[in-house]
């Protein structure tokens, strides 16, 4: 049964591929938004999108599928994202855990002119489990759900950088005239990587509590194996859809308690529910941790980049964890 779901979604991938494609037979190669004469990238997810922005300059036009505002995990791909796919010079995605939907679209559509960039798979250690720094409110009681894959690796810069050298190599494949110009860029921000780094590892270790109560899914697996942290989340494994178990808010409401832990983190776009019980219950205060999975109208609309996003995380860990 589960095979034949897969073949009918990828019969309408391929179709709608070919019907939209027909329609758009008299459009330019790149998506729409990208100018003449550039190399046109399609991006699944915000921090993709924003390091091609940062590594290619003025020579890429760079789309980013979600529209603003859409949680990443319940995206869903329209026509015209598929036709933007299918056109374009080089296509970066996050990774089957990340995007699985990606697959069935690149199993439909003709590759031969196109760089297609699997982000994980240029990130070392990209599939490592979190689990020795992610916990659910039972402690003792974590599933076998949450340590799976954690499709997060941009959250650890180190290997965010990682990212910027796959984006690099892949326009230099597309465009060599640049080589010197792309390199240049790359460079550039991954010196700004490694400055937050150095600015994340030092706000940390000055701080007095080193646990995060976060709820929200399991987002920040890697920034907390980089930076000695621990989470403490009423969800179990990556799903945004997951439930908190009332356990599990209980155990955490403990632990606030005997930490003496007066701030609770929450994630972007999504009504923080859990995050709202925890507060009532104990009288913290809510503060955004935000993933950078996507961003809304009004941050896009704002020049907000990744580096940007991170840099308030930094001040919102500051105060959560007690910098001194």
């Amino acid at each position: 049964m589960m095979n034949r779901t897969r073949d009918k979604k990828q019969c309408w991938y391929c179709a709608a591929v070919f019907l939209t494609a027909v329609l758009m037979s008299a459009c330019s190669r790149g998506p729409e938004g990208t100018a003449s004469g550039t190399l046109s990238v399609v991006t699944t997810i915000f921090p993709l999108y924003d390091i091609a922005r940062q590594v290619g300059g003025d020579a890429v036009g760079v789309r980013l599928l979600l529209p603003p505002g859409v949680e990443a995990h319940a995206y869903e791909p329209t026509p015209r994202d598929i036709v933007a796919i299918n056109t374009a010079d080089i296509v970066l995605y996050a990774g089957p855990d990340m995007d699985p939907w990606m697959l069935d679209i690149l199993a439909g559509i003709d590759k031969r002119d196109s760089t297609i960039v699997d982000a994980s798979r240029s990130v070392e250690g990209a599939h490592d489990s979190h689990a020795e720094h992610t916990e659910n409110g039972d402690q003792a009681d974590a599933s076998e759900e949450q340590h799976g894959h954690d499709p997060h690796f941009w959250l650890d810069f180190s290997r965010a950088a990682e990212t910027v050298d796959a984006v690099k190599e892949a326009l230099i494949e597309k465009d060599p005239a640049r080589r010197a110009e792309y390199e240049a860029n790359a460079g550039e921000y991954k010196r700004k990587l490694a400055a937050l780094d150095a600015r994340y590892s030092e706000a940390i270790r000055r701080c007095r509590n080193h646990t995060i109560i976060y709820a929200g899914h399991s987002a920040f697996g890697y920034l907390a194996r980089r930076y000695g942290l621990t989470i403490l989340t009423p969800f179990t494994g990556f799903s945004p859809n997951a439930e908190a178990r009332p356990r599990d808010i209980i155990r955490i409401l403990e632990v606030m308690r005997e930490q003496n832990i007066q701030y609770i983190f929450h994630e972007e776009l999504i009504e923080p529910r859990a995050a709202k019980v925890l507060a009532e219950e104990s009288g913290a205060t809510l503060l955004l941790l935000h993933g950078a999975h996507n961003v809304t109208k009004q941050e896009l609309a704002g020049g907000v980049t990744f580096l940007s996003i991170m840099e308030d995380n930094l001040e919102r860990l500051k105060q959560g964890l007690g910098y001194q």
